[in-house]
């Protein structure tokens, strides 16, 4: 290579340096020298901009693309503009949000909340809410305690391999997921998940979390519906989360132990007059995977003996008539999240 191309390498390269919504504010070349640094009006508008050189980038505010033939960012799904404040296409996901305008960037407020594409994991607490994405440098600064406690929960469980796979799926869906907190579903003392909703009801917990977004996962891809092969993958989902998380601990820390998570002992029978097949449950339960292996026929009789069987039913929770063995879209999920 001669030392000319090596020459025009190093000049094209530029290194982006954004804000905390991942604009544009300063971008440097090789040698640390400012070629182009912008200010921006809170819904994009660039307030101002330097450049040393006729090079310019037009990725600007949120990262996004400004075409400047129109003055229009666009951020996949529709097109904001800056200029007037709005969006000039509706939100398609607009009848979950009664009382905004279809046409708003970020329920009014640009200067926290950055909308990536229309797809997320929404935490609502009242009449605030926070989009959670782990992969943007978007953090939560508010004051509602539900949602700094939610986003710790979202941020452990994304902190393991298995549970980053789900969010990852759930955060590029075209569906939105909303979570929340609620003194219904606290007086029932378990989460409750309707529809693309989850109410945690102040039980911020891994395990929990990591339960009913799997129900959320099932449902994107089709195996929606109470029943109890949708259970045992839950639960088994919740397990491999916790114990992921367990085993990043540090445990040379002495404290270590207060960090510890906890999940659901859904593989382990109830008392043996209480569960007539128990320990045929218990060693089905236990051996869904072999050597790394799906093993279809154990899931399979865990699922047929689950209600009457399992530790997880022991309140009874289970028994209500709504719940169904299976429902015939089943697709094993665990095989391809977890099987050699």
């Amino acid at each position: 290579m001669t030392t000319k191309i090596v020459q025009k390498i190093r000049k094209g390269i530029r290194f982006y340096h954004p804000d905390h919504l991942g604009s544009t504010t300063v971008v440097t070349d090789l040698d640390g020298e400012v070629t182009q640094n912008a200010a921006y009006i809170p819904y994009g508008e660039v307030f101002v901009e330097q450049r040393n050189g006729t090079w310019n980038t037009p990725y600007l505010f949120n990262a996004k693309e400004l075409d400047e033939e129109t003055g229009l960012y666009y951020y996949g799904a529709r097109y904001l503009d800056p200029t007037g404040t709005r969006w000039l296409s509706v939100d398609p996901l607009f009848e979950k949000y009664v009382g905004m305008t279809p046409y708003g960037y970020c329920a009014g407020n640009p200067v926290k909340l950055v909308d990536p594409d229309g797809e997320n994991i929404v935490i609502c607490d009242g009449d605030e809410f926070f989009i959670y994405d782990p992969n943007s440098s978007n953090s939560y600064n508010g004051n509602s305690e539900v949602i700094k406690n939610c986003v710790a929960v979202l941020d452990d469980m994304y902190s393991t391999k298995s549970g980053s796979k789900v969010l990852n799926v759930l955060i590029s869906s075209s569906t939105e997921h909303k979570i929340k907190s609620t003194g219904d579903a606290y007086s029932k003392g378990y989460a409750v998940t309707i529809g693309n909703e989850v109410d945690f009801g102040g039980a911020f917990e891994l395990r929990s979390f990591s339960h009913e977004l799997f129900h959320q996962y099932q449902k994107d891809k089709g195996q929606g519906e109470a029943t109890y092969f949708n259970e045992i993958e839950a639960y088994y989902f919740e397990k491999q989360v916790v114990t992921e998380y367990n085993d990043n601990l540090d445990w040379d820390n002495p404290n270590v132990y207060s960090l510890v998570r906890q999940y659901s002992s859904f593989d382990s029978s109830r008392l043996t007059n209480d569960a007539p097949q128990g320990k045929e449950y218990e060693e089905a339960a236990k051996n869904i995977f072999i050597n790394g292996a799906f093993n279809k026929n154990n899931f399979d009789k865990a699922v047929n003996l689950f209600k009457d069987n399992s530790h997880a039913n022991s309140n009874g929770l289970y028994n209500k008539p709504y719940y169904k063995v299976k429902t015939g879209n089943e697709k094993y999920l665990l095989e391809s999240l977890f099987g050699k």
